[in-house]
């Protein structure tokens, strides 16, 4: 596009300045162009922003002095889905104020990373949008965007004296949270299904935050029905609970005990946490995720998990989010890993991949191997080599299992 062609199209370009490095005088492929109105710029944005130009995707957003702009005003912007559209959500933000910019950072490549900053023209715009979301969340092609106030270093390395504060209580709650999900969890099975629980075991996972638990039953029966709700529901109703009623049952059962006879935490230092839980809208002890993992095991020596698959032959250029898009159709993928095979004269990508349900693993079992379905071989061709995926056997899955549990 040259200048000319843009006058003619968006109106007229008061001037055009092209970033130069330096040294080099070579272009950074950055440059400003101002307007002589608001409105062409910002039709000029709408129409070329993610436009291919010179074999380049161009992004065109608009300019202001950061400097200048209220602090108060910025908002942090986290867990946004990988083709988050900045338009759509500047359209969204748009309903609470006046939005100076909206910017989804990239990484070095020019891949949208998940997360990015919202800028409001004022304060009180961006207070409004954080009240909001405390009881209406928002999300963003499906994807529940995590927002917070925009902190200056002052107000962070005043606040660092918190996280210390907070460190030494960190093992109480988290201790707490575990025990209250053990107390909602046999509550449930033995008072509502009248089950039989020999053990219940409950970890909050350190990178995830999410609890996971193993429940020990006393007959194979009571295991294999409530195995068979989970795959029915793709959840269990005893994580349906909340912070309110957890408190309740740890104040009717007590804290739990150390090995010493000491008790981990007092009721008195725990209420203060759930009570703030309970305000929050993600509530840990309402249960609902998509990510809800279960599975059977037979005795104390947890066998192969037989949702997992491992599929070789992949083409080694082939990314994880085209993996993950193929195989989401045939069922909820809950994890992927991709690893590359360790001989360098063969040189093919092999992925670990987890479905939820068996259901979700039997159909994707078919369907990947199903030689007549002509949709499912046009995009083996695209992802595997030759397009003929290949599933690795029993004795060499039980050994990458260790690798990926590991």
């Amino acid at each position: 596009m040259d200048e000319d062609q843009t006058q003619q199209e968006e109106g007229e370009i008061q001037s055009v300045k092209i970033k130069k490095d330096k040294l080099t005088k070579q272009s950074k492929g950055q440059a400003f162009i101002t307007f002589r109105n608001r409105d062409s710029a910002e039709q000029a944005r709408k129409k070329f922003n993610n436009q291919v130009f010179i074999e380049n995707k161009i992004r065109v957003k608009p300019y202001f002095n950061f400097h200048k702009v209220d602090k108060k005003a910025n908002i942090f912007i986290r867990n946004l889905p990988e083709d988050a559209d900045y338009l759509e959500l500047e359209q969204e933000f748009s309903r609470f104020g006046k939005v100076l910019s909206v910017d989804v950072h990239r990484d070095q490549s020019g891949k949208q990373l998940n997360y990015g900053y919202l800028q409001y023209e004022t304060k009180e715009d961006a207070e409004k949008l954080m009240k909001r979301i405390l009881n209406h969340p928002i999300t963003h092609k499906g994807k529940l965007m995590k927002l917070e106030k925009f902190k200056d270093l002052s107000e962070r390395k005043a606040n660092q004296h918190l996280f210390t504060q907070e460190h030494l209580h960190l093992n109480i709650v988290v201790r707490s949270f575990e025990y209250g999900w053990l107390l909602v969890i046999k509550d449930y099975l033995t008072r509502v299904q009248g089950d039989q629980v020999m053990d219940c075991f409950v970890r909050i996972d350190s990178v995830t935050k999410q609890p996971w638990a193993i429940v020990t039953f006393e007959t194979y029966k009571e295991a294999k029905a409530n195995l068979d709700k989970c795959e029915a529901l793709r959840k269990h109703p005893c994580f349906n609970s909340n912070s309110q009623k957890v408190i309740e049952l740890i104040k009717k059962y007590g804290p739990p005990v150390n090995s010493d006879g000491s008790i981990s935490f007092t009721i008195e230092q725990i209420t203060p946490f759930f009570e703030e839980m309970n305000k929050d809208p993600h509530d840990i002890f309402k249960g609902e995720n998509d990510n809800f993992f279960f599975n059977l095991a037979y005795n104390n020596l947890l066998k192969i998990d037989e949702r997992l698959m491992v599929i070789q032959n992949i083409k080694k250029d082939v990314t994880k989010d085209q993996i993950l898009e193929f195989l989401s159709q045939f069922g909820r993928v809950i994890s992927l890993k991709i690893g590359k095979t360790k001989n360098s004269r063969i040189q093919f990508q092999q992925c670990f991949v987890h479905y939820q349900t068996m259901q979700d693993l039997k159909r994707a079992r078919s369907e990947l191997f199903d030689d007549k379905n002509e949709k499912t071989i046009k995009q083996r061709k695209e992802i595997f080599k030759d397009g003929h995926p290949v599933e690795s056997t029993k004795k060499k899955l039980q050994s990458w299992q260790s690798i990926v549990q590991g």
